[in-house]
C-alpha cells in the first residue's frame, strides 16, 4: 500500500518543509520571491496544491521527490504571474510537464511489458502536449493578446522599401 504524503498548509517559508521537500533546498533567488508572496494566502494554497498534487500524481520518493518538488517551486516562482488567473495557469503547466517527466521515465524502464511502456509514453505525449497548450494560453494572457515584432537591423538602399512581415512575390499575368 503506497504512502501518501501528509497534505501542507503554508504561511511563512519554513512551513513549505515536510517529508520530501525542504525549501532550503530552493536557490536564494526563488526562496526571495516566494517570501515577497508568503504574504498573500492564496499564493501560499497555489503552491502547496502544486506541491501536493505532485506528490500525488508523481510517483518519486526521497531525495528525487524533493529535488522534483524544489524543481517546481521554483518554475512556479520564475512564471512571475501578475494575477491568480495567470498563477492557477502556471501551476497548471508545471504539473502538466512533471506528470509527463514521471510518465515518460517509468515508459523507459525495461522490466515492464511493451505494451505498458506503449501506453505510459502515450499518455506522457498527451500530458507534455496538453502543458504546451497551457503555455501558449498563459503566453497569450500574459501579453493580452498583443504581438510585439522586434526588428535588430534593416538596411534600405535609396529609394528602397523596407517590409516586415510576409511577402508575395507572385505577379499576376495579364
Amino acid at each position: 500500500m503506497a504512502h501518501a504524503p501528509p497534505a501542507i498548509t503554508m504561511t511563512p517559508v519554513a512551513r513549505l518543509s515536510g517529508p520530501g521537500y525542504d525549501v532550503k533546498m530552493l536557490s536564494d533567488e526563488a526562496r526571495k520571491k516566494f517570501t515577497a508572496m508568503d504574504s498573500i494566502p492564496a499564493w501560499e494554497g497555489l503552491i502547496s496544491g502544486l506541491v501536493n498534487t505532485l506528490a500525488d500524481l508523481c510517483e518519486y520518493t526521497g531525495e528525487a521527490r524533493a529535488k522534483k518538488v524544489n524543481e517546481a517551486i521554483e518554475m512556479f516562482l520564475e512564471f512571475g504571474s501578475e494575477d491568480m488567473a495567470q498563477a492557477m495557469l502556471a501551476r497548471d503547466i508545471i504539473v502538466g510537464d512533471k506528470v509527463s517527466e514521471s510518465l515518460l521515465e517509468r515508459a523507459r524502464n525495461l522490466n515492464i511489458s511493451r505494451e505498458e511502456r506503449d501506453q505510459l509514453a502515450e499518455q506522457g505525449m498527451k500530458w507534455k502536449k496538453l502543458s504546451m497548450q497551457q503555455l501558449q494560453a498563459w503566453t497569450k494572457m500574459r501579453s493580452k493578446g498583443k504581438q510585439q515584432v522586434i526588428v535588430k537591423h534593416v538596411h534600405v538602399n535609396d529609394g528602397g522599401q523596407a517590409i516586415v512581415g510576409a511577402v508575395n512575390s507572385k505577379k499576376s499575368i495579364e
